[in-house]
């Protein structure tokens, strides 16, 4: 309980990644614990049990910043599909260096070279996208008004828009560099494959 007996309840506003340690109290660190959790899905539950948390604290809940998905456009291939036509929007959600790794990436990519490629950063590096990927097409509308004009999608691994864009049923691929970790919260999912670095393997 916190001071003038104020009840904190943390809610798990996306899946967290196996190494998220912020729930965890070590005893040595002034992290002021809540009195009770509410997880969104098995993967949330599965962390919060790694505490040893008493049921009577775990909260069953939903996420919010996932609800508008639920009557998107649910993008799929025709069988004998090709690439050329598409609009490609590839999604960046973390830093500069990211986003300009992952547009630079793919905006190269031969296999996709028939298709028409914007890039929809997060709202923190708006403005040097702006400045920095002069000739590259920017989408800036939100994910939830973007979605049914687009298809399929390209992320960076960190973000959590491969879980929303996975979600929503849609085409995804996820950029994820030969020398670097899987950081996606895709990864407790063995059945998702769709990683590529380069043209060879995407």
């Amino acid at each position: 309980m916190w001071p003038k007996g104020i009840t904190l309840a943390g809610a798990l506003h996306t899946t967290p990644r196996p190494w998220d340690l912020k729930f965890f109290d070590f005893g040595e660190f002034p992290n002021p614990q809540k009195n009770f959790f509410l997880y969104n899905g098995k993967s949330s539950q599965a962390l919060l049990a790694l505490r040893k948390l008493d049921d009577s604290k775990l909260i069953r809940g939903g996420s919010l910043r996932f609800t508008h998905l639920e009557n998107s456009h649910k993008y799929s291939s025709p069988s004998g599909y090709s690439p050329l036509g598409w609009k490609v929007l590839v999604f960046s959600r973390t830093n500069k260096h990211s986003a300009h790794e992952v547009a630079s990436t793919s905006f190269s990519l031969q296999s996709l070279s028939d298709s028409r490629l914007s890039l929809s950063p997060p709202p923190s590096i708006e403005g040097w996208v702006s400045r920095n990927c002069v000739g590259e097409k920017i989408e800036f509308r939100g994910v939830g008004l973007s979605l049914d004009d687009y298809g399929p999608f390209i992320t960076d691994s960190i973000s959590s828009m491969n879980l929303k864009l996975a979600a929503s049923g849609d085409s995804l691929r996820v950029y994820l560099p030969q020398t670097s970790l899987n950081f996606s919260p895709l990864v407790s999912l063995p059945n998702f494959t769709s990683y590529f670095h380069d043209d060879e393997n995407y």
